[in-house]
């Protein structure tokens, strides 16, 4: 049997970094790997080799990669693809494709046509692309989009021979915990959490090791410097509108440069993206709030001059203004960073798409807080993370160096928290799913209780509602007490 190493080297060219091959072996040993933590940046999403090449040896044949972020799950759909293309053409690996048996690829997530035929296939090696959502809903017997009459055909597929790798896990807590206690009550999953953040749940997992530090394509990336100054903004949305505008101005070089303003809400990402377009200066807006359509469009041509390995001589200066969505997993690679302070988790998660493979070696960056976010009087308050950016406000001024920054390099980063541990962050709850709540969920079909998964994969949230308009050219201007019986026969689609 062809070795991991060598399996990892045909599909991609390249030889796969320590920690990627300890891992693999692991798992075809049958020891535990039940959580990976490793930096921003090197290459969590090979885990999807690792589970195929497990696979092909005798392990779950039905492969999750989840994920909250869109972007996130494209980019590990065409890596899925690219795994699947070679191992069905290299006849180096037809022994590979002998006991994998033909592989299905699969993107679930919203925003998308889902064709549900990959259901019906079971004994098919697949690997799954999907969020927390689809692969929990179904697991829960509740699939999102499914009839009654499918749920168990969904749950049975999710649930039974699986291999779940879940990215970023320090923000599904609450799913991790539901899919945790689905096994104990007889699923038949095996679950891998991954995060470069790791939580106190999570636990610390697998890491890198001394071989990891002295590979030349890894070494760069951990030893590279993020020099990072913080200011503290008085005033309102206007204060900080013009102060964030003008550190990204002050941090944007040469003409190929590309800064992230990164904020908290969308209502201020909007605002500084306006200030910077009625400056004249190239500017894009990226939140959750575009719509897929629109998001999908405007990737096309931002994704190739953002990502991470383009040649930066062929780039344009652009600034990116965006919320926390692209915090987690997407392989893009800013030149500076202006970002609002937010806990040291989420700070890191946003450092780690800057100088994301060490190619600048030194980049410089801006913390910018509101003055009532950082004041304990009034940190509770604030929106998105309460009293969680006051905590790690005064973590970083504990720290800062005698130049009054901080190295949110990986290396500084590690010298700092080995000095002073990191603040601890507002835990998230996490509901108990209960037997009672088990054998409620067992009961389907046409006539069974509707039951929202919702609290068992995200934990208890706030009240919010989205109000969503869909501007429409086909229906009657004549007769518009006839609209409501034209959007039941074409009722509106995930893509408008």
């Amino acid at each position: 049997m062809i070795s991991f190493i060598d399996f990892f080297e045909l599909i991609h060219g390249q030889l796969p970094f320590p920690w990627q091959t300890e891992v693999a072996e692991r798992l075809v040993l049958g020891k535990d790997v039940d959580a990976i933590s490793v930096p921003t940046g090197c290459g969590k999403t090979a885990m999807i080799d690792a589970a195929v090449y497990y696979a092909a040896l005798g392990g779950p044949k039905r492969i999750f990669f989840i994920i909250d972020r869109r972007v996130v799950i494209d980019e590990a759909h065409t890596r899925a693809e690219k795994i699947r293309l070679e191992i069905s053409e290299r006849s180096e690996l037809k022994e590979i494709q002998e006991r994998l048996g033909p592989i299905r690829v699969l993107r679930l997530r919203g925003g998308i046509h889902i064709d549900d035929d990959w259901i019906w296939y079971p004994e098919e090696t697949v690997i799954v692309l999907s969020t927390v959502d689809q692969v929990g809903s179904r697991l829960l017997h509740r699939g999102y989009g499914v009839s009654p009459r499918m749920w168990p055909l969904h749950a049975g597929f999710v649930g039974d021979d699986a291999f779940y790798i879940v990215d970023e896990a320090h923000q599904s807590l609450p799913f991790t915990a539901t899919v945790k206690t689905a096994i104990r009550n007889g699923a038949n999953v095996r679950l891998v959490e991954m995060s470069a953040t790791p939580s106190h749940t999570l636990g610390q997992g697998l890491e890198l090791s001394d071989k990891d530090k002295r590979n030349p394509v890894l070494k760069k990336r951990l030893t590279a410097r993020k020099r990072t100054k913080m200011e503290v903004v008085r005033g309102g949305d206007e204060q900080f509108t013009d102060i964030a505008v003008a550190k990204a101005l002050e941090v944007s070089g040469r003409e190929q440069f590309i800064v992230a303003v990164v904020v908290n809400r969308v209502g201020m990402a909007r605002r500084i993206w306006q200030e910077l377009s009625r400056r004249k200066e190239p500017a894009v807006l990226l939140t959750g709030r575009i719509r897929p359509f629109d998001r999908d469009l405007l990737m096309m041509d931002l994704f190739p001059q953002i990502c991470t390995g383009r040649d930066r001589k062929d780039s344009r200066r652009v600034f990116v203004v965006a919320t926390q969505t692209i915090e987690v997993g997407a392989d893009i690679d800013f030149d500076a960073l202006v970002t609002e302070a937010a806990p040291l988790s989420a700070l890191r998660q946003r450092f780690g798409r800057l100088d994301r493979i060490g190619e600048l070696r030194e980049t410089q960056a801006w913390i910018l807080a509101r003055e009532k976010d950082i004041d304990p009087d009034t940190a509770i308050k604030a929106p998105v993370y309460g009293e969680d950016i006051h905590k790690a406000w005064k973590w970083l001024e504990n720290v800062r160096d005698l130049n009054q920054q901080v190295d949110f390099g990986f290396e500084g980063m590690q010298r700092t928290l080995e000095k002073v541990p990191a603040p601890k962050e507002t835990p998230i709850h996490c509901p108990a799913l209960l037997p009672t709540h088990i054998d409620i969920l067992a009961q389907t079909g046409p006539e069974a209780l509707y039951v929202d998964p919702a609290p068992w994969l995200h934990g208890p949230k706030k009240a919010s509602y989205d109000v969503n308009i869909i501007w429409r050219r086909d229906l009657p201007t004549e007769r518009p007490e006839d609209w409501p019986e034209h959007i039941i026969y074409r009722p509106p689609l995930i893509q408008e």
